[in-house]
């Protein structure tokens, strides 16, 4: 049991962070680890067990640089590592959170510490540029409703993505043509107010989650869950988790290729729709043959239950947080000769 790893989680930009943060966070703890979390604000503890690795983890660390030189500093007096959580491609993220980080250390920020984690592949190509401690740790499944999915006459359509309007758009009228042929259907839309009031039926229902576990428990609700996604520089940093999500609650996913065409298996863990007409024949499919959709959203729970349970790949974390402990020297005397005011 790695027992002699010890966390500071300090997570900047809390909201819907789970799978970044307070999941790992609890997977960490559950292994024996001692962490410590906090929300907006960087903590540096004076003491520490002596004995244990100590890293204190920043998610979306946006930094003055005599703030970051002085996290630095704290950090290489009281020997612990420096690690950043960015989930987010600096040149995509929204424009007031891109002027700001850009005008404060910009990109140099991913110098500014031991390594940097993320969750995707091209992301960490990007980071690896500024830090070559930079690793790409999956977003996987950690908790879930344990509660059985609740029965329905009904069967129960779930969209529940915001700012894709790119996306449905060109598809909201072959989804309100399938729909309208069945009076048994049902949709719910998390969220999202312009696609609830673009869909023609009566039944649906728009709710807002205000918390990760009021999410997923409006996951487990519903029968199929609807996951289009265009194809952009965007997108293209997009994790597969709301196909986790669903599959983990046993719902049955109609997804685009983009991201998903990567891990979903079709036909058997879930369909892939790229035209309108391939839609309107995998929503049909799903609406009118139960035994299929309920077939296929167990082959996804069990995918996600034999391969994406965060608990199966947590040892990445700590074996990477071991490389960096064993290599701090090297890096320290790295930090020390790019940013000398460490030593003022």
């Amino acid at each position: 049991m790695p027992q002699n790893l010890s966390i500071v989680s300090c997570a900047m930009s809390p909201d819907f962070m789970h799978v970044r943060v307070q999941d790992p966070d609890s997977a960490l703890a559950a292994l024996g680890c001692q962490v410590r979390s906090y929300s907006k604000q960087v903590m540096i503890p004076r003491i520490w067990p002596r004995s244990s690795i100590r890293a204190v983890i920043i998610q979306r660390a946006i930094f003055d640089r005599n703030t970051a030189i002085q996290v630095l500093k704290l950090a290489l007096e009281r020997d612990l590592l420096v690690i950043h959580e960015f989930d987010d491609h600096p040149d995509l993220l929204p424009e007031s959170v891109r002027e700001r980080f850009m005008s404060e250390m910009g990109l140099e920020a991913f110098s500014a510490c031991h390594g940097v984690q993320t969750s995707m592949p091209l992301l960490a190509e990007t980071f690896k540029a500024q830090n070559a401690y930079t690793a790409a740790f999956q977003n996987q499944v950690f908790r879930y409703p344990l509660s059985p999915k609740p029965e329905s006459k009904d069967v129960r359509i779930l969209y529940g993505a915001l700012n894709r309007r790119d996306a449905w758009a060109p598809l909201i009228k072959t989804f309100n043509a399938v729909i309208a042929k069945h009076d048994n259907v049902h949709v719910t839309v998390l969220q999202d107010r312009e696609f609830f009031d673009a869909l023609e039926t009566k039944k649906k229902t728009l709710r807002y989650t205000p918390g990760y576990d009021d999410y997923l428990n409006a996951v487990l609700q519903n029968d199929i869950v609807l996951m289009p996604l265009n194809e952009s520089p965007f997108t293209a940093c997009k994790s597969d988790i709301k196909f986790l999500e669903a599959s983990i609650c046993e719902a049955a996913t109609i997804a685009s290729p983009t991201v998903y065409g990567n891990t979903i298996i079709h036909d058997e863990t879930g369909l892939i729709a790229d035209h309108p007409t391939e839609w309107a024949g995998c929503l049909e499919k799903l609406i009118t043959d139960a035994p299929y959709r309920q077939r296929m959203a167990r082959n996804a729970n069990r995918y996600v239950r034999e391969n994406r349970m965060l608990m199966q790949h947590i040892h990445k974390r700590i074996n990477w947080y071991k490389e960096l402990w064993e290599n701090r020297a090297e890096i320290n005397k790295r930090l020390r000769e790019q940013f000398p005011e460490i030593t003022s």
